[in-house]
């Protein structure tokens, strides 16, 4: 939604439902967070919807808050050394303080034919944010591996040398296309010259 507020949140709610065949007479409840326009008493959002559905009963709650802890306590079972987080952390870490890292790989995107978008930054107190990063994460898995293979030692590329290929192949990236590629990556191999140990650990985690 582009405007926010009672009446819109108010009827992207009761719209979604209908569009799903849901009745409101099956809803118990509704939980959101403490924003004027969604508790208020006069014009709030469940002020709205009790009007169309007056049988819901008072549970008091922040949905948002909610929602968010049994996440996190789901993630934390699935990833209990945070690894997932870690790394999107970093990749993100990269493109905020390396402007030339993020120019270069919006030419690895173009080549591959694909949108010149950055991965999206995880927020930390938010943990479904963990679930819209990985998902641009695995949007952007082929020009951010390409990136990534540039900073591989000698040995390590020879071991991941056909990952590449496939992506080429994949993309029906031509053969000056992967000219175009392989003269990217020895720009960005130069640049390790110049990095600081901090830099070049989190280009090794990752």
């Amino acid at each position: 939604m582009t405007t926010v507020n009672a009446t819109t949140v108010h009827a992207a709610v009761t719209g979604r439902f209908a569009d799903d065949g849901i009745q409101l007479e099956n809803l118990m409840s509704s939980l959101s967070d403490s924003a004027a326009y969604m508790r208020g008493c006069t014009n709030g959002y469940e002020t709205k919807l009790r009007e169309d559905a007056p049988h819901l009963l008072e549970i008091d709650g922040d949905i948002c808050h909610h929602i968010h802890n049994i996440t996190r306590q789901f993630s934390s079972q699935l990833d209990p050394e945070n690894i997932l987080a870690c790394l999107l952390n970093d990749i993100h870490k990269d493109f905020v303080y390396s402007p030339d890292i993020k120019e270069h790989f919006f030419t690895i995107c173009k080549i591959l034919g694909l949108p010149p978008k950055q991965p999206r930054e995880r927020v930390g107190h938010r943990w479904l944010s963990l679930l819209d990063s990985s998902q641009s994460f695995e949007e952007l898995a082929d020009p951010l591996t390409i990136l990534y293979f540039s900073w591989l030692s000698v040995q390590d590329k020879v071991l991941y040398q056909k990952k590449i290929c496939d992506i080429y192949v994949k993309h029906q990236v031509s053969a000056s296309g992967r000219h175009a590629v392989m003269a990217t990556m020895s720009k960005l191999k130069e640049k390790v010259k110049g990095m600081s140990v901090l830099v070049k650990n989190r280009k090794e985690r990752v």
